[in-house]
């Protein structure tokens, strides 16, 4: 369920994993005077202000005074928990606005608990202007079941967990879109002999649970995933595999010898050919239809990469991403320099070594 609300002091909208709030700051406020600290039931919002001092009349001189303005107490408690790894602001200097995106801390105590998603607000006392929530949607069960294949008035309840259906969950058919549509839940029918499986949205075939039912593949980890030149080796450091070269045993010296200069000549040739034909007939793969594997990290995981090395993890999920993709190509300019600069003094070593002294 999703709505929106506002009051005197602030604005926001929510649904059901997360809540945007809005506050407006004073004129002329800038990013570096805002001072933002979330905890896990309370957040701490303050902007620092400058104001004049008339107080000294005689020498006709005002002078400037530094106060800090208090927009959102943390003494107070929200309405419910949040999960710091999901909450940040921004700062917007058209609307004059700082926006606060809170994420909802959703775990339960036991997994029969009910969880209730919407705070619809956020302070537990507090003077609502106007305020719009979306009327909850029941769940029908047996319509919901009979989508998925399952015929509910023909089940065998000697198989059936029945503690699910007196936990007393209150969840609707929209909220359950939402959490598949974020990739929290899967919709997997098990069968009788205890295997999974998903039905694939588009052929309506079944597949087995551990595999991605839209990919026909493995589910991909996202704290797997490997960065550029941080995780991989650069493609200059990979090793080259060697030609082959024709020789054999000397029946005398027992010794490796080359067999004929000519056939190493020949055979080296034969072999660049070869390499430079399969190099043509390998398919070229367009760099714009690569995905960016920074873009499939999650924000926690940005976060830990960004720590690793030693940058800073303030700011939204967008600027994690800009600041990794510069580390990245920081990392890929200086190798690219040592790499050149490595070249260059080999050469020079090998000049001098050709040098004969008269």
């Amino acid at each position: 369920m999703s709505g929106y609300g506002i009051t005197e002091d602030y604005s926001w909208k929510e649904d059901a994993l997360e809540i945007e709030l809005t506050v407006q700051v004073p004129p002329g406020t800038q990013t570096k005077d805002v001072h933002f600290k979330a905890r896990a039931n309370s957040i701490d919002l303050r902007v620092d202000t400058t104001t004049l001092d008339n107080n000294n009349n005689n020498n006709n001189n005002n002078t400037k005074q530094q106060q800090q303005l208090i927009l959102l107490d943390g003494s107070r408690k929200l309405r419910g928990r949040l999960s710091l790894d999901g909450t940040f602001w921004t700062f917007s200097d058209r609307r004059r606005s700082i926006t606060m995106t809170l994420e909802k801390y959703l775990a339960a105590a036991n997994e029969y608990d009910v969880v209730d998603y919407d705070w619809k607000g956020i302070y537990p006392e507090e003077e609502i202007l106007e305020s719009k929530y979306d009327e909850p949607e029941m769940l029908n069960v047996k319509e919901y079941a009979a989508s998925l294949g399952v015929d509910v008035d023909n089940i065998n309840r000697s198989m059936v967990d029945e503690t699910m259906f007196s936990s007393g969950l209150n969840l609707t058919q929209k909220t359950l879109e939402q959490l598949t549509d974020k990739g929290y839940l899967e919709q997997v029918t098990q069968q009788a002999d205890g295997r999974e499986y998903q039905t694939n949205p588009e052929t309506g075939e079944k597949q087995d649970f551990a595999m991605d039912a839209t990919t026909n593949k493995k589910p991909k980890d996202p704290t797997k995933i490997q960065i550029p030149f941080l995780d991989t080796q650069a493609p200059w450091q990979q090793q080259q595999t060697p030609p082959t070269v024709p020789v054999a045993i000397d029946e005398t010296t027992k010794a490796p010898v080359v067999v004929d200069p000519e056939t190493l000549s020949e055979t080296v040739v034969q072999q660049s050919q070869q390499q430079t034909q399969e190099k043509k007939k390998a398919p070229k793969q367009d760099p714009l239809s690569v995905a960016d594997p920074i873009e499939q990290l999650t924000v926690k995981r940005l976060k830990e990469i960004l720590k690793q090395q030693g940058l800073k993890v303030s700011g939204n999920k967008k600027e994690l991403q800009e600041r990794l993709r510069d580390q990245v190509n920081s990392i890929l300019t200086t190798t690219t320099k040592k790499s050149s600069s490595t070249s260059k003094a080999n050469n020079k070593d090998e000049e001098g070594e050709g040098l004969v002294s008269p």
